[in-house]
Formats: structure tokens, sequence, C-alpha cells
């Protein structure tokens, strides 16, 4: 298993911990420490993607995609989130991403495990990078359907996923409650997830050229 790259260490964000305070100070809230904890990581995988400005760079981007978040949404129903989501549930593509990669002639292959403790916390990183890809998944709908991708052929994981913000939504004010509650290690989940992801991109590159 790959090791995550090291992130700062502070106290975790619970109620009864004396650093509360000083870490939101910090973060400004829970979405804002991931969002800078795992920025690097992010970065990463937007320029491993690329743009997507043929089809044959779209294609790549489904069978990456599909490589990771099909072993990503399997362990994320494996593992218990915290009890503030009960209720709310994260979308899940993968079954559309398998439809849009027969669309171009591609069959789904499974993907690298998620080498991540079970542990609500780092459910909830996982779940962050998932439920946040939504809103990349908006702009790269406007250029899928450039190419010719639409909800009917190619870009069936891409209509659902325009039609979640009210999820995402869900998800952070449910972050901003849960307890007990480690930033350290949802925003560590969450660095091995985009990791994950970078990997699967770089892996299956040959598959969709």
């Amino acid at each position: 298993m790959r090791s995550a790259p090291s992130i700062p260490r502070f106290h975790d964000t619970t109620t009864t911990d004396t650093g509360t305070e000083r870490n939101l100070m910090e973060f400004g809230s829970r979405r804002g420490g991931l969002r800078q904890l795992t920025a690097s990581a992010h970065a990463l995988l937007d320029t491993t993607v690329g743009p997507l400005e043929t089809p044959a760079a779209y294609r790549r981007y489904l069978v990456g995609l599909d490589g990771f978040r099909s072993a990503a949404e399997r362990w994320l129903s494996r593992v218990p989130m915290p009890a503030e989501f009960a209720g709310w549930q994260p979308t899940r593509i993968a079954r559309h991403l398998a439809a849009d990669l027969a669309d171009v002639g591609i069959g789904s292959r499974p993907g690298a495990a998620l080498g991540i403790d079970a542990n609500p916390s780092a459910a909830a990183g996982v779940a962050y990078v998932l439920e946040g890809s939504a809103l990349g998944g908006r702009i790269i709908a406007q250029r899928a359907l450039a190419l010719g991708f639409d909800a009917r052929h190619g870009g069936r994981h891409l209509a659902v996923q325009s039609q979640t913000l009210g999820n995402w939504r869900g998800f952070l004010a449910c972050l901003e409650r849960a307890e007990p509650f480690s930033l350290d290690v949802a925003a560590e989940a969450a660095v091995t997830a985009f990791q994950t992801a970078t990997d699967a991109f770089k892996s299956f590159d040959h598959v969709a050229a």
C-alpha cells in the first residue's frame, strides 16, 4: 500500500478537544480544513487528468475515473459514516460510468482497493472527495457535451452528478456537526483517495488509447 503524503498534524476537532477553537480559527470550517490539507493531492489529480479537448481524452477520463470510483464506492459502502450522517447517502455513479464506457466500446475494470482503515472520520474524508467531485463534474459535462457525449450516450454519470448539489450541501452540514470527529484522519483518507484516483488515471492510460 502506498503511504499518503504527510500532512500537517494538529488536534482532532471534537467537542471535548481543547484545540477545537484554535483549529476552527485556523481553517474556518472542517470543509476549509479538508480543502487546504488536500490541496496538493487534488491539484496533482487535476494535472494528471489534463484537458478534455478530444474524444480520446474523454475516453481516457472515463477509464481512469471508473478505475477509482468503483473501488471507492465499494469501500464507502462497507464503512460506517459518523452518526450525524444518518439519512444522508453518497451519490453513486459507478454503474452509470460502466454504461458510459460501454457506449465508447470499453469494458469496466476493477480498480485498486483503497488502502484506508475503516473509520467513520475516514469515511467522511472519502465521501468529501466523491461528493465534491460533482462540482467539477458540471464543468466536465459542458466539455463532454461539446464532444458529443450527453445523458444518453457517454455522459450519464455527469448528468447524475449535475443534479446532486443539494446532496453536497447536505454532506457539508453533516460534516460540520459530526462528533467525535478527527480532521487528521479525514484529511489523510481524502489525500489517499485523491492519490488512488491519480494512480488509476496513470494505470489505465493504455486502455483508452
